[in-house]
């Protein structure tokens, strides 16, 4: 379990560094070449700005929510090959218990 735990830690951490890199990149496109959208904002009436912004915290709420829900697919989809994994051993134990108590049986 907690090598499961391990390895969940070292792929986010891989994935936050390359969300990092990818962010980066493009801030720095964007500052050598300022999209039209950015224009539009800034000639933007005060009514038309407050209807981008509400359109804009709707973007980053939906896309907070989509990158919650790849996380728990990803995490689950660990877990189910953890939870596949203590599935064997149980059923394993269970057969050398009952081998046990065969034994134990004779003997007795």
């Amino acid at each position: 379990m907690l090598e499961l735990y391990q390895h969940s830690c070292r792929e986010l951490k891989n994935y936050i560094a390359e969300g990092r890199r990818m962010v980066k990149e493009i801030e720095d496109e964007t500052f050598e070449i300022n999209p039209p959208l950015f224009r539009e904002y800034m000639c933007a009436t005060p009514d038309v700005k407050a209807l981008m912004d509400n359109q804009f915290k709707n973007v980053k709420t939906h896309a907070r929510l989509l990158s919650k829900a790849m996380w728990y697919e990803w995490r689950m989809k660990l877990q189910e090959g953890l939870k596949e994994g203590l599935i064997s051993i149980s059923e394993g134990m269970d057969a050398d218990e009952k081998m046990l108590k065969e034994r134990e049986d004779l003997l007795a």
